[in-house]
């Protein structure tokens, strides 16, 4: 694989992220299809890794497309909105398997809480992560899917820094460091 993939992945994932979370910037009328075409995309562009064997292709395409939306398919709008600092009611159902460790969790601020409430949400790229490394013959690799969890600390540096665009920067941020990490378990 190239270092133009490298650059080449992050980049895609990023627009293809925000894509996502703007409705293919408000082109399309359904949440779902924009899931559903987004991780598509994304899916193609992780198979594209393996250009040339077209089995191997497969394989990809298939487990990055339907993990990613697991990945994207549950809620997460409580959580973001927390990490940027929008009030939110942080006992708003949300995501059941977050909100049910969330309300474990002691008290804390509630830009602190959506930031820890999203990395929880953002580790459902897990599987997709550590799939992607079985499949590539890397199993060493799936460690990579930790820093997932690391992922709500985007949205609430984007609430500080860029607080009159912080979901379009995150979005962004977001779908380049998931892009790095699928790249980086792939190769």
């Amino acid at each position: 694989m190239s270092s133009v993939s490298f650059v080449a992945i992050p980049v895609l994932f990023s627009l293809l992220n925000r894509a996502r979370g703007s409705q293919f910037w408000d082109t399309l009328p359904s949440t779902s299809a924009t899931r559903i075409l987004a991780t598509l995309c994304m899916a193609v562009v992780t198979a594209a890794t393996a250009w040339g064997d077209s089995a191997r292709m497969t394989e990809l395409l298939l487990w990055t497309w339907a993990s990613l939306m697991l990945w994207c398919v549950f809620a997460w709008d409580n959580y973001w909105s927390a990490a940027i600092g929008n009030p939110t009611d942080v006992h708003k159902p949300a995501c059941k398997a977050v909100d049910r460790i969330m309300a474990r969790l002691p008290a804390m601020p509630l830009r602190l809480w959506g930031a820890v409430a999203m990395g929880i949400r953002q580790s459902f790229a897990v599987p997709c992560l550590v799939g992607l490394s079985i499949i590539s013959g890397h199993p060493t690799h799936a460690a990579y899917a930790l820093a997932t969890l690391s992922f709500g600390l985007i949205y609430l540096a984007a609430g500080y820094v860029w607080p009159k665009a912080p979901i379009t920067v995150a979005e962004h941020a977001v779908g380049a460091a998931l892009g790095a990490l699928i790249y980086q378990s792939v190769i």
